[in-house]
């Protein structure tokens, strides 16, 4: 009984290194993507709220939105 929970403990391990590398790689991407952007661009996002997303959030109030842009599918 015992070898079958020393079995499951490194199953565990395993499981826990993979998700490790994995957020790991995740992470790397992300960093790699920002270094990559326009220097301009992250001066509009230090703000509190970029006007991007302020934009957004109006656009997910208004319900006419999808109605208004509905010609401009699939562009």
């Amino acid at each position: 009984m015992a070898s079958f929970y020393g079995f499951l403990g490194k199953i565990f391990v395993g499981f826990f290194a993979v998700v490790a590398a994995l957020g790991s790689v995740g992470l790397w991407q992300i960093k790699r993507k920002n270094a990559r952007k326009d220097p301009s661009d992250r001066e509009e996002e230090e703000g509190v709220l970029s006007q991007r997303i302020v934009d957004n959030v109006f656009d997910l109030k208004d319900g006419l939105n999808r109605a208004r842009y509905m010609d401009r599918d699939g562009e």
